[in-house]
């Protein structure tokens, strides 16, 4: 059963040692030695731990260990026989080993320089010491420190700390391995990224081409409405022309007094007619060229689209690297498609020319009219 050491039998067993030691100090003055002198010195060095009521309660807060061993019992101490007054102190010595001893390894702030200094003098001078005291202080060198430790190892609350430790190792655990499904799920994302932007890039070539294809539809459907006209206006041509012969050939055939008249008739609006079908005729034959001009730059850069890959995401790379050929890509791609629309004849060109011709006509008239000076 433990002992306490704040009970009145404790309490008047330390005054006792204390009271002992010193006077056996007062009454062997001359023949104490220097061993001795120092043990008793250092015992009353202490004896301020032991000296009111709250200190010994302190006490058995503190020293729970100690008080199960009856060996460090004051009051056991002073009860067993002993072969002198030395061995006698020894013990008491030994007892207040273990408890400084229990006292400096719990407490955190616990330097004293009392209590340093009797465990420096125990652990010096053990082999001094007697074979009951040596016992004592062997125990509370070796056994002593590793049964605290065993005591807070199996106490519930270090139990709640390793338990917490497991915890926190295998939340650790989870941690990591969310940890390293996340980094793989990050990396599976932005392999999709890349994916996409490839994708997006595509697309987008893809959606110029098809713009441009598109395009190429309008250029060749407008060619083939020119084409349609043009040889409309060339069986138009043929067939005035055969007409207004024919209309001649009859003139030719009838007594008419007013051919000249009624070949004009047919002759002049035939020939504006066929003034006006010609001019028609260059206008969709421009148009025609034109076309075909638009479809060649159209194909070219239809067939540019189809191997140049990643333009958004490389352009960059590519315009460091092959400047002057990137640059041509991209006049090409991005210049606007040429109509020549600066060579289209005049709308009223035609006529412009006619009415020249016949202004050139009535000015030769007036020349060829005017009477000649004679000499």
């Amino acid at each position: 059963m433990a002992f306490t050491f704040n009970n009145s039998e404790s309490i008047n067993g330390y005054e006792k040692i204390f009271r002992d030691s010193h006077e056996f100090m007062v009454n062997n003055s001359p023949r104490v030695g220097e061993f001795m002198y120092e043990l008793i010195e250092n015992m009353q060095a202490v004896r301020g731990m032991f000296s009111t009521p709250e200190h010994m309660k302190t006490l058995d807060n503190i020293c729970d260990l100690i008080r199960d061993y009856d060996g460090f019992n004051i009051n056991n101490q002073i009860t067993r026989d002993f072969s002198d007054d030395k061995e006698r102190l020894m013990a008491y010595f030994s007892v207040l080993y273990g408890i400084v001893s229990e006292v400096q390894f719990k407490l955190v702030n616990s330097n004293n320089r009392e209590c340093m200094s009797l465990l420096d003098f125990g652990n010096i001078n053990f082999d001094s010491f007697s074979n009951h005291a040596k016992t004592l202080i062997n125990f509370s060198r070796f056994t002593l420190p590793t049964e605290i430790v065993k005591k807070m190892y199996h106490s519930p609350e270090t139990k709640s700390l390793l338990a917490l430790r497991d915890v926190s190792f295998r939340h650790i655990d989870a941690v990591e391995l969310w940890e390293s499904g996340f980094q793989k799920k990050k990396d599976e994302v932005n392999d999709l990224k890349r994916d996409l932007d490839t994708y997006k890039s595509a697309y987008n070539f893809v959606g110029l081409y098809k713009g441009f294809e598109s395009l190429r539809a309008s250029k060749s459907d407008e060619k083939l409405l020119n084409q349609i006209g043009i040889t409309l206006l060339m069986i138009f041509i043929f067939v005035g022309i055969g007409i207004e012969r024919e209309s001649l050939k009859l003139l030719t055939i009838k007594d008419n007094p007013n051919i000249i008249y009624s070949a004009l008739a047919i002759v002049v609006p035939s020939a504006i007619l066929l003034v006006f079908l010609l001019y028609l005729f260059r206008i969709l034959l421009h148009n025609i060229s034109s076309a075909k001009s638009q479809l060649l730059q159209i194909n070219l850069r239809m067939t540019l689209c189809q191997f140049i890959e990643s333009y958004a995401e490389r352009a960059e790379t590519l315009s460091k690297k092959h400047k002057e050929g990137f640059e041509k890509f991209e006049n090409i791609i991005f210049s606007p498609i040429v109509a020549t629309a600066d060579k289209m004849p005049s709308t009223f060109e035609g006529v412009d020319q006619i009415a020249n011709l016949i202004k050139a006509i009535r000015i030769n008239d007036a020349t060829d009219d005017k009477p000649t000076r004679k000499p």
